[in-house]
């Protein structure tokens, strides 16, 4: 015999927390199709080739204004800290894009977040990788607003 009830007081659990109190940005209606590209450049403070890997990135956005997110993602053996390195810029996020990745060095990048085993692009085949993305149509429009704290660093 099984024993069931038939009445569940408040069935539904809260599983999206309320946002804080704050301006919802508005956005305009998008006028065009823009393909954008994220480049995740996996970082470290130990590491040498790192700089100018974070250069390109930078120059890349620069070339494509608006079209092209650079992400500095903090990972790997080299983000460890010591005596010369103190701060941990690691965080939960960064450790599992990092272990989601095939192939773990520094510097390292992935372009719209690919997860084949040809995601992970080297320094050098950044440009190319850029260039293929951008020439797609995009998938979906979205749209961004950004916020930074220069006092949260």
């Amino acid at each position: 015999m099984v024993a069931s009830c038939d009445v569940v007081d408040d069935p539904v659990l809260d599983v999206i927390q309320p946002c804080e109190s704050g301006n919802a940005p508005v956005f305009e209606p998008l006028a065009s199709d823009v393909q954008r590209v994220l480049l995740e450049d996996f970082t470290a403070h130990q590491c040498g080739n790192c700089p100018p890997a974070a250069e390109l990135a930078h120059d890349l956005a620069v070339e494509h204004p608006g079209v092209v997110i650079p992400l500095g993602i903090h990972a790997g053996d080299l983000a460890n800290t010591n005596d010369n390195y103190p701060t941990d810029w690691t965080c939960e996020e960064s450790v599992v894009f990092w272990n989601d990745l095939a192939f773990q060095v520094n510097p390292v990048g992935r372009v719209n977040r690919q997860t084949d085993e040809t995601a992970v692009k080297f320094q050098d085949e950044w440009v190319e990788a850029v260039d293929l993305e951008l020439a797609k149509s995009p998938a979906a429009g979205l749209q961004m607003a950004v916020e930074f704290d220069e006092a949260a660093g």
